[in-house]
């Protein structure tokens, strides 16, 4: 047994009807005759509705509110069934005979098999009427529910990759000419099956005692969001660490900038992408200015000096002290408080 609800949901699959495929001529249309909406074995989770405005008229009119698509399905063949349909509709006005008029009726129902790929229509199940069974609301303006049976045809050699269709579709004639507002329920979470109860959450569907085997076909949209950061550089040959391609900030900490191994306490960030960093006397370009806050060094050759809490290096060292090599001097100007307070006639080198 196999249940099909009716779903709000759009359809996205590819190559679904464009045009009522129904041998009735369509007089109005609730969605737009291209409007392919979701049918699947899941009951709804709140109703939902959809109005098709009738002519003006006493003859018989054709309305076509929506249609029904499920997913892609295993099966060869359609067995020659009697279905169930379950429905809640609502007309402004009893005069309207929507979607029969009176009691014991059959209305128009249109089901077919459709086939994606080529775009055609492989066979129909149903397209007109349904058997006797089906009652028209006593009263206007209350959403009723209707249910009834239809004789289901069989269809045989169907292709892979094809789509069960329905079209919900009705024929009706007015008592008089005056154009009507009519409301087709659907997507709700209880089911009635039951004619002329007043309902107010209705699951409408179709459903066949066949077991039809669906393909694992929906499609699936992407809405996490990935974040590269954060990558530590790894070493190459000859010490040389490459930086990951961007980086868009990277941080890390320095208690001490010394000669021996630094450890990490303090954030420095990266404002743009690095090539190289420096290791064993390879030369690093730096692209940005970089400040060094907090970090006081405690002694320079020969005498010790005190640093004000910020020094800023203005422009690119050379060259950067590495581990087991010679001290090598900074070449460029430090600026402490912005004042030059004393400059050695000797060469200095930097210890820390």
């Amino acid at each position: 047994m196999t249940k099909l609800y009716f779903h709000s949901t759009a359809n996205a699959q590819a190559g679904l009807p464009t045009t009522e495929q129904s041998s009735l001529a369509v007089d109005n249309n609730g969605d737009s005759a291209g409007t392919n909406r979701t049918m699947n074995t899941t009951i709804g989770t709140a109703q939902n509705s959809i109005d098709c405005p009738s002519n003006a008229s006493t003859s018989s009119q054709v309305l076509h509110f929506t249609r029904f698509v499920t997913r892609t399905f295993s099966n060869t063949s359609i067995a020659a069934n009697t279905w169930n349909y379950a429905f809640a509709v609502e007309e402004d006005n009893v005069n309207a005979n929507f979607p029969c008029s009176g009691s014991g009726k059959s209305i128009t129902i249109c089901v077919y098999v459709w086939n994606p790929v080529t775009q055609t229509k492989v066979g129909n199940i149903i397209d007109g009427s349904t058997n006797t069974d089906y009652t028209e609301p006593s009263s206007s303006a209350t959403e009723t529910s209707l249910f009834g049976t239809f004789a289901g045809a069989a269809v045989n050699s169907i292709p892979s990759g094809c789509v069960i269709v329905y079209e919900c579709m009705f024929q009706i004639t007015q008592n008089n000419a005056t154009a009507r507002t009519l409301t087709f329920y659907y997507d709700g979470t209880t089911e009635n099956n039951a004619n002329s109860n007043t309902v107010s959450n209705h699951a409408s569907y179709i459903e066949t005692p066949q077991t039809i085997t669906f393909q694992n076909n929906a499609v699936a949209a992407l809405t996490s969001t990935v974040t590269i950061g954060a990558v530590a550089p790894t070493r190459k040959k000859g010490s040389i660490k490459a930086i990951p391609t961007t980086v868009s900030s990277t941080t890390s900490s320095l208690t001490r900038l010394t000669t021996k191994k630094r450890t990490v306490t303090q954030t420095v960030t990266i404002l743009s992408t690095a090539d190289k960093i420096l290791a064993h006397n390879k030369v690093a370009t730096l692209t940005e200015t970089v400040t060094v806050g907090a970090v006081a060094p405690t002694q320079l050759r020969s005498r010790v000096r005190v640093i004000p809490t910020t020094i800023t290096i203005s422009s690119t060292p050379t060259y950067i002290q590495v581990p087991n090599r010679p001290v090598r001097k900074l070449i460029e100007n430090i600026l402490i408080n912005s004042t030059v307070i004393k400059k050695s006639s000797k060469k200095r080198s930097l210890l820390n």
